[in-house]
């Protein structure tokens, strides 16, 4: 099978709760004489991660190891997004059951509308009921890149739609008319330093490493 970039992680269920994925702000700061903070902005937001493996067995050593060398070190994306976190919180086994127009919900919306301050997203083609709370992810594609977005405040679908706040706010660049990814949506991202691996003797051992998003 063909190699495909952004890479998807090789194995599900193998992480540790030691993992991180956070987003960077890029800010300017300092303090007026009556300190009053001034901050602004001098770049867009950006998310990195940090991955740990629980002992793998020795299969899955291989599997992780092989799916590391094919980044080629930062050369090659791949697609990052929180460890413990694939599916929103409502569905914690992905999306079984739920329809839209009496056709089986694949986990993908349309961006129908995006708020003046955009921060807010409208997506339609989504299934009656359809909830997403504060924490969840949604992914929305901007130019050639994927771009992942927390949910800050959450809705449930009615008509087979809802809006809801997102973090970091949509790209300039952003339209509507695109796909929204909710089953394991991702940014496209890099390695950030070489990987650590360490090796068992009678198992294959643990694998971490990092990585930040690539946003052009």
């Amino acid at each position: 099978m063909a190699l495909v970039f952004p890479a998807p992680f090789p194995l599900d269920g193998c992480f540790t709760g030691s993992c991180t994925f956070d987003p960077v702000y890029q800010q300017a700061r300092s303090l007026t004489g009556g300190a009053q903070p001034n901050v602004a902005e001098v770049g867009p937001t950006y998310w990195a991660g940090s991955w740990q493996t629980e002992v793998l067995s020795r299969e899955q050593f291989g599997i992780w190891t092989a799916w590391l060398q094919s980044l080629r070190g930062g050369l090659r994306t791949f697609r990052g997004r929180p460890a413990l976190w694939k599916w929103p919180r409502a569905y914690p086994r992905g999306f079984a059951g739920l329809t839209v127009s009496a056709s089986p919900f694949d986990g993908t919306g349309n961006l129908s509308a995006i708020g003046s301050l955009r921060d807010t997203a409208t997506i339609n083609q989504v299934p009656n009921g359809f909830t997403l709370a504060p924490g969840d992810y949604l992914s929305i594609p901007v130019g050639s890149r994927q771009h992942l977005h927390r949910v800050i405040e959450g809705a449930v679908a009615v008509s087979n739609a809802l809006t809801v706040t997102i973090e970091p706010t949509l790209r300039p660049n952003a339209t509507t008319g695109v796909e929204v990814l909710f089953a394991a949506p991702y940014c496209e991202m890099v390695l950030s330093e070489p990987p650590s691996i360490s090796r068992q003797g009678t198992r294959g051992g643990t694998i971490s490493f990092s990585g930040q998003q690539v946003l052009i």
